[in-house]
């Protein structure tokens, strides 16, 4: 499997992945998403995932409240 992410302004480098748990997921964020938005979208983004369990955890909602990540409902 691979992760992305992208938006109006271009797309990250793709990440290969295997299943992850929600702290494996938090790390993977942290390492990739948190630069990509605010390099392509500023100060102000939206996150949008689905609801797989890692994405979804306490630890992972958590994780985007600390980070101060707008997760689109």
């Amino acid at each position: 499997m691979m992760w992305g992410a992208f938006s109006v302004q271009g797309k990250s480098s793709p990440v290969p992945i295997r299943r992850m748990k929600s702290v494996d997921y938090q790390g993977l964020l942290q390492k990739y998403l948190l630069p990509f938005g605010e390099i392509l979208a500023g100060s102000f983004w939206v996150f949008q995932q689905d609801n797989v369990s890692c994405h979804v955890s306490k630890s992972t909602k958590d994780w985007f409240s600390d980070n101060n990540v707008q997760v689109m409902d």
